[in-house]
This record gives C-alpha cells, structure tokens and sequence, in this order.
C-alpha cells in the first residue's frame, strides 16, 4: 500500500495494508457463493435472446397472478407509523457489530482496489480515486444532492473510506456503481490477459468477476437494442430479480412492453429532502466533513439530499396485461401492507454485486444496506429486502415469501465467514427487539401497535435458541 499520505492519512494506509493482507487469503480460498445469480433462469433462454431470461415465471419471489391477502410486520400501521418503525429499525442496526462490519471492510476493499489499481498502472491514486468516485468534471455524479458523500477532495474521500460513517463510506460505494468506474477497469483490463493473480492483488474474487464478464461480454456483442435486457454492466440486477421490474420488460423495445416499469422519474430532478443538518432523526449525526460539504460555513442548514423517496413516482401497472392480467407491484406490497417508497431497491441489488466481487458475504451487505438506506429515505424496509432478495441462499429462511415471517429473513441464522469471524442473529434481534422496541420509550410505543400474532413475533426473534435455524420460507 502507498502510504505517501503523512501523519494520519500514513497510518489510516497501515489499517488497509493489514485488511487487504488478510483479506486476500480470505480470497484465495473463499468458498463457493451459497447462490449464484449469474445462472438464474438460464435454463429458460439463450442469451442470444436475453429478453427470454427477464421473464415473469424466472422472478423470486415468484409470481402468481394474483396475490392472496397475507399479513406482514407492518399490516395495521399508518404511514407514518411505519417509517418511525423501520427508522427504529434501522438505527439499531446500525450500532451492531455485523454493520460496523460491513461498513469497514467495504471502505477498506474499496480503497485497496482503487489504490492498486492506480498503483499497477502508473497513475495517481487521486485521480483514479475522482474517476471512481466523482466521475468526470464536466458531468460529475457525487454532488451535495448525495447523502453522504464528502466532496470532491481526496483526502476527505480517503479519510470518508477508512473511517468515515455508514453514510460516507456506501456513498461512495454507490457512487462507484453509476460512474461505471469498475466496468471501464474490468472490460480494459479482462480482455487483455488479466489473470486471477491480478484480480486477487485488486482484492476481487476471479470467479465471480469471471462469471459476471461472460454475461457482460456476451451482451455487449449483441446489436444495442437487446443490451437493455440482458447485462450491459458488472453490476446489472440477475435475471430472477425484481429490481428489473423497475423498467419496461421484458423486452422492452417491444411496443408495449409486457410490463411497464413501476416507477417513473420526478422531473425536472429529484425534489430536496426538508431535512434540517442537525435533525435527530439522522443516524449518526452528520460528520465534519457532511457537515462542511453541505453547509459550507454555517453551523446548520436545509441538506441538499434528493432521497430515492422523493427521485420517482410509483405507478399502479399490472406486470402482464389484460386479457391475462398479473398484478403488479403496487398490488403485491398492498396486498401485505408492507409500506413503498421508491420501488425495489436497485442499489441493494448494485451493491450486494460488488460486494460478491470483493469478496464480502451477500447477507451481510444486505444488512448493512437496511441500516444505510431507511435512514436516508432511500427505500422502505421491504424495498432492501426486495432488491437483495436473489441472491440470498435458497435455505434458511433468508427469502421473502410474503408473509409474517419476512421481516425475520433480515437475519434467519448465524452467519460464519470463511476465516471464522462469527455473527450471531441473537446479537441482532437483541439489538432491535430487546433495545429498541422493548428497551425504550419510542420502541414500547410502537410495540403496542402490534396485534398478538405479529407480537408474538417479534419476541420469538430474540428468544430463538442459539444454533436454531430460521425464520421464513423454506426450500
């Protein structure tokens, strides 16, 4: 690792070099990913003809025609109720370890990939680390309209990586999946040789990287028609995802499209959060730099954010027309009364697919995207889960099946990483259940909004035995 940074910045390089040190023997004998979403529903198409993959009967959850009445978490909550429980939810999650988790070895993971790369190719770390995270100065993507990001000063963004909050760090790590940094590096450096020793030094896992290229390369060979609807970049949502219903498919240059998309852009921009600096529903408080970032000079202000929430608009669209009508997505989450915001969650789905190629566990990075986006009013809870849901395993009650039991697919089992760090889903309920929604005031408040069953519920979480699987659909 380069440490020319002097003072704090040399000795936050320090921290990386031993994270990237452990964490590529982690990568040299990482073990076979529990799902793979690349293969998803290729076993309905030939990729030849992506628009056959993207289909209704590939989706997970799957799709029937019309949805039952079933009972969620929130069924029986007013609005507003569910956005104070799932900010409550949210926060206690962010104060758990498994999120501390992520936070740090994303910042990390990053910072080693930009840096070796600049390093193995005779560039300037600051410039590589713009190009991935600002994106070009004439039509920049990080601005003060992205919650979290600190600014187009690379020290700021170093620091923001190796040791800013949840906020700073997945800023960035959503800001390097639409600068489409990593796909320029990836389809530069795959078709030219690059051997598995090269990714492993810039901290990728090769047969995820690997996989994900195929797809992409084939994809980028058809005509640009198809691109849309098959895998036009590394960080595309799986076949089987319902981020996809986010837009027109399956094909959609086909007029009409079998289904619409289910959200369509505010325009002439995204509208501005009312959210003052210093509100105290921002977990954790704005930092130095956020604060500086949005605000300039003076000590509070109106940020400029535009959430996801307030970017598009939801459209009540079946996902197959009449005369064999399927509903769609506002039917579904009606149906089980989970509360929407901005569609399924894409960035979920965008990060989660890096987090694979880094080498980070998928069920991890989809915990720590609950406790980053419900606060910034990016998606709702069910949303996240939505956007994650591919590419949890296929047992252990980790997928969403439409009922009560969803909400506890947040965290289903104990989670073991390959070098034999250890999550327990006790430490995570006991934080949501036990310290927040019976351990304070707010949280009590809320409780007893609950009916019996959906009480019940939520104390069985916390009371499962350790070493006792699941809570959720089965297969």
């Amino acid at each position: 690792i380069n440490a020319e940074y002097g003072g704090r910045t040399k000795a936050m390089a320090t921290k990386v070099f031993a994270a990237s040190t452990s964490l590529l023997i982690a990568l040299a004998v990482a073990a076979v990913q529990p799902v793979d979403p690349d293969q998803s529903c290729r076993s309905l198409c030939d990729l030849d003809h992506p628009d056959r993959c993207d289909t209704l009967e590939c989706k997970v959850p799957a799709i029937i025609p019309q949805p039952s009445k079933a009972k969620s978490i929130e069924t029986g909550m007013d609005d507003d109720t569910k956005l104070s429980f799932e900010l409550g939810v949210g926060t206690a999650l962010e104060a758990t370890r498994m999120v501390q988790w992520v936070v740090r070895q994303f910042g990390a993971r990053a910072y080693h990939l930009v840096e070796t790369f600049a390093m193995n190719n005779g560039t300037s770390f600051d410039q590589a680390l713009l190009e991935a995270f600002f994106g070009p100065a004439s039509d920049p993507w990080g601005s003060p309209n992205n919650a979290g990001f600190v600014g187009n000063d690379t020290t700021a963004m170093k620091t923001a990586l190796l040791e800013g909050n949840i906020r700073e760090v997945l800023a960035l790590l959503y800001l390097l999946t639409e600068t489409k940094w990593l796909d320029h590096v990836l389809l530069t450096g795959l078709p030219s040789g690059w051997d598995d020793t090269t990714l492993l030094q810039l901290g990728l896992v090769p047969a995820v990287v690997r996989s994900r290229y195929a797809l992409v390369n084939r994809t980028l060979s058809l005509p640009q028609a198809k691109h849309y609807n098959g895998f036009p970049s590394f960080c595309y949502p799986p076949f089987d995802s319902w981020v996809r219903f986010d837009f027109a498919g399956p094909d959609e240059s086909s007029t009409p499209p079998q289904w619409l998309g289910v959200r369509v852009k505010v325009k002439p921009h995204c509208n501005q959060t009312t959210l003052m600096s210093d509100d105290p529903l921002i977990q954790p408080p704005l930092s130095r730099a956020e604060l500086q970032y949005q605000c300039g000079v003076a000590a509070r202000c109106r940020l400029q954010w535009w959430p996801g929430s307030l970017c598009y608009t939801l459209i009540d669209t079946p996902f197959r027309q009449p005369p064999q009508e399927v509903a769609g997505y506002l039917q579904r989450t009606g149906a089980v009364d989970w509360r929407v915001a901005a569609g399924p969650s894409g960035s979920t789905s965008d990060l989660i697919q890096i987090g694979r190629m880094l080498g980070m566990d998928e069920r991890l990075v989809r915990i720590g995207m609950l406790a980053w986006m419900i606060g910034t009013r990016d998606h709702s809870m069910f949303e996240i889960l939505l956007g994650g849901d591919a590419y949890m395993p296929l047992s252990g009650g980790w997928r969403l099946n439409m009922t009560l039991a969803d909400f506890g697919s947040i965290m289903s089992e104990d989670i073991k990483l390959d070098g034999g760090e250890l999550f327990k889903r006790s430490e995570l309920w006991g934080a949501v259940v036990d310290g927040w929604l019976l351990g304070t005031q707010a949280g009590k408040q809320i409780f007893a909004q609950f009916d019996a069953e959906q009480a019940a519920f939520i104390r069985s979480l916390s009371q499962r035995e350790p070493g006792q699987t699941s809570v959720g659909p089965q297969s």
